[in-house]
C-alpha cells in the first residue's frame, strides 16, 4: 500500500520524509488506548506542517515517541494520555499558548477529513453539523458525553462530559472550542462566537460553550434569479416545443439559476460581515493602542516606584545599623561612665602614693624599677580611663570652626608624639566653609584616625590626609595603605571593644564614631584587603556658613 493511501497526506511531503520517525513496534500499549481517534492530532500535524519543515515536525512527534504515520491515519486510536502530553508539547514547541485552538480550523479542511465529507457537510446546516457532532460523539472518543441544547435560531449550548477517571486541561478546551467555531465555515459563513461558561479544568469534568453564528443569507438573489432562469426555460419551450428535453432544460436553468443567486446572496452577506469585521477591528486597533499606552504608562510607574522603593529600603537598612550602633554606643555610654567614676578615685590614691613612693627611695633604690612598672601602669588606666570618659560627655559646640586648623593642629600634635616611621600627605583645600563642633572632640577623633593608620602600616608608611567641600559639606578623608579589611570586619569596625590587635582595647574608633556623629557629622570606612582602608568624615555646613 502507498504511503498517501495508509496516511491520507499528500505526496510532495510523503516523498521526502525523513528518517527520525518513531517505529511503531516500539509504541507504548498505554499510548494507543481506543480512546480517541487520531483526526485531532492529524489536524495539529497539518497545522504544524504549514509552518514549520517537515524535520521539525517529525522530531517532534518522535520526542511523543508515537509513529507519525499512526498519528496520520484518521481510523486510528490514541488514548486521552497521550493527547494531553501531544497538545501540551504543542504549545510549548510552538511557543504559542493558542496554538490548539488554530488547530481547530482543519477541521473543515479536505486535507484532514477528506472532501467528500466537506461536501456532504457542506449540503447540510449549521445546526446540522452542531447535532451531527454530538449524535456521533461516540465514533470519534470514548472518554466524554456531549449534549447539545437549542438556546435560538443560531445560538446552542454544547456540553462535553468526561467520565469518571479522567481529568480537563485547558489546552483540550481550547482546541475543542477551535473545532466547534469553524463548522459555519463549511457553509460559506464566518466562524462562530464561543463563549466558555463553565470549564471542567476549575470544578468538576464538564465543559459548557455557548455557540453562536451568522444566519444563513436571505435568498433575494437565489429565487430571483431562479425566477428568471425558469422564465428563460419557459421561452425556450415555446421555440423548442413542450417535450421531456425542454423541460429539464428549464428545471436545469431554474437550479442552476437559483444556485448562481445563493452564491450571490452569500457573497453580498459577507461582504456586509467583512465591512463590519473592518469597523470592528479599527475600533479593536484604537483599544489596543490606548491598552498599551496605559500600559507602558504603569510600566514606567511601576519601574520608578520600584527605584523608590529599593532606594527607601535601603536608607531603611542604613538608618536601622545607625540606630543599632547609636544604641550599643549609648549602652556603652553609660556604663562607661560608670565604670570610668568608679575607677577614678581608687587610680587617684595609687597614682599619688606612687609618686610619693618615687621622691622618697631616691634614684639608687633597688625598689626604683617597680616604682616605675606601677607609674607605666597606671598612666595606661588613666588612657583608658579618660577614654570611656569621652563617651558620657557631652560636646560643647563652638560656633565658627575653621575644619582645616583643627586638621592641621592634630596631625602637628601626632608628629610630635610620634617622630620618625610615619609620612603624612596633607591635601588641603582652602576658603571652606565655618562649621559649629567641639574642637577637642573633633581634635581627639583625627588623632585617633591617624594613629589607626600607623598602627595599621606598623608605624612605617604613608597617610594621606585630605580636606575638601562646598556649600553643603566639608570632607575628610584619612586613608592609610595598610593590609586593608575584609567586607565582614569593615562592618564591625566601629563596635565597642572590637579589635584585631593583641594589644588593643577596641576603643579608639568607637570613641571617634561617637565624637563624630555627637557632633553632627557622620563617619564611613572603604577598604579593600590588600590595598588599605580610608575613613572619610563629613560634617554639614550650617544655612549660616560662609566661606572665608
Amino acid at each position: 500500500m502507498r504511503a498517501e493511501k495508509r496516511t491520507g497526506f499528500s505526496e510532495d511531503i510523503l516523498d521526502a520524509r525523513s528518517n527520525r520517525i518513531f517505529p511503531l513496534s516500539q509504541v507504548s500499549p498505554e499510548d494507543t488506548k481506543f480512546e480517541l481517534t487520531c483526526g485531532c492530532t492529524k489536524m495539529a500535524l497539518l497545522y504544524l506542517y504549514d509552518r514549520y519543515p517537515r524535520e521539525r515536525v517529525e522530531e517532534f512527534v518522535y520526542n511523543t515517541r508515537m509513529n507519525i504515520d499512526y498519528l496520520f491515519d484518521f481510523n486510528n486510536w490514541i488514548s486521552l494520555d497521550y493527547y494531553y502530553r501531544f497538545v501540551n508539547g504543542l504549545v510549548e514547541f510552538t511557543g504559542n499558548p493558542r496554538s490548539p485552538f488554530e488547530t481547530g480550523a482543519y477541521a473543515v479542511s479536505r486535507r484532514c477529513f477528506g472532501t467528500l465529507a466537506v461536501i456532504c457537510a457542506s449540503f447540510g446546516t449549521v445546526a446540522g453539523s452542531y447535532r451531527s457532532i454530538v449524535q456521533n460523539s461516540q465514533r470519534w472518543n470514548k472518554v466524554a458525553d456531549w449534549s447539545l441544547k437549542e438556546l435560538g435560531r443560531n445560538k446552542f449550548r454544547l456540553s462535553t462530559t468526561l467520565r469518571p477517571g479522567y481529568r480537563q486541561i485547558k489546552n483540550n478546551c481550547l482546541a475543542i472550542q477551535g473545532v466547534l467555531s469553524v463548522i459555519p465555515v463549511i457553509s460559506g459563513l464566518p466562524p462562530a462566537r464561543i463563549e466558555e461558561t463553565e470549564c471542567g479544568c476549575d470544578a468538576g469534568n464538564t465543559c459548557t460553550f455557548e455557540v453562536t453564528w451568522e444566519g444563513v443569507p436571505k435568498r433575494q438573489w437565489g429565487w430571483s434569479v431562479a425566477g428568471a432562469c425558469l422564465a428563460a426555460g419557459f421561452l425556450s419551450m415555446i421555440f423548442i416545443g413542450f417535450n421531456t428535453t425542454s423541460w429539464a432544460i428549464a428545471v436545469l436553468l431554474g437550479l442552476s439559476g437559483y444556485l448562481f443567486g445563493r452564491r450571490m446572496d452569500y457573497q453580498s452577506r459577507i461582504i456586509d460581515i467583512s465591512s463590519q469585521n473592518q469597523e470592528q477591528a479599527v475600533y479593536l486597533l484604537e483599544s489596543v493602542n490606548a491598552i498599551e499606552k496605559l500600559n507602558k504608562e504603569l510600566q514606567e510607574k511601576v519601574e520608578r516606584r520600584t527605584v523608590e522603593l529599593k532606594k527607601t529600603m535601603e536608607d531603611l537598612k542604613q538608618s536601622q545599623a545607625k540606630i543599632l550602633v547609636a544604641e550599643k554606643q549609648a549602652v556603652v555610654g553609660v556604663l562607661a561612665a560608670g565604670m570610668a567614676h568608679e575607677f577614678n578615685n581608687p587610680l587617684n590614691a595609687i597614682c599619688i602614693s606612687n609618686q610619693s613612693l618615687k621622691e622618697d627611695i631616691g634614684d639608687d633604690s633597688k625598689l626604683k624599677p617597680q616604682v616605675e612598672i606601677i607609674e607605666r601602669a597606671s598612666g595606661r588606666c588613666r588612657r583608658i580611663v579618660n577614654d570611656l570618659l569621652s563617651y558620657s560627655r557631652e560636646p560643647r559646640l563652638q560656633v565658627g570652626v575653621h575644619l582645616d586648623d583643627i586638621v592641621e593642629s592634630s596631625i602637628d600634635l601626632f608628629l610630635a608624639e610620634h617622630p620618625g616611621g610615619i609620612e603624612i600627605k596633607k591635601m588641603m583645600a582652602r576658603g571652606l566653609p565655618v562649621v559649629q563642633l567641639d574642637r577637642l572632640q573633633i581634635q581627639q577623633a583625627i588623632l585617633n584616625l591617624i594613629k589607626n593608620a600607623s598602627d595599621a602600616m606598623n608605624d612605617h608608611g604613608l597617610v594621606e590626609v585630605s580636606l575638601h567641600g562646598d556649600s553643603k559639606n566639608i570632607i575628610l578623608a584619612v586613608k592609610d595603605h595598610g593590609p586593608g579589611m575584609s567586607e565582614s570586619l569593615r562592618k564591625k569596625i566601629f563596635d565597642p571593644f572590637f579589635t584585631t590587635k593583641q594589644t588593643g582595647k577596641g576603643l579608639g574608633l568607637s570613641i571617634t564614631y561617637q565624637l563624630v556623629t555627637r557632633n553632627g557629622g557622620a563617619i564611613d570606612v572603604s577598604s579593600r584587603e590588600g590595598e588599605g582602608s580610608t575613613f572619610t568624615i563629613t560634617f554639614p555646613v550650617p544655612e549660616s556658613g560662609s566661606v572665608n
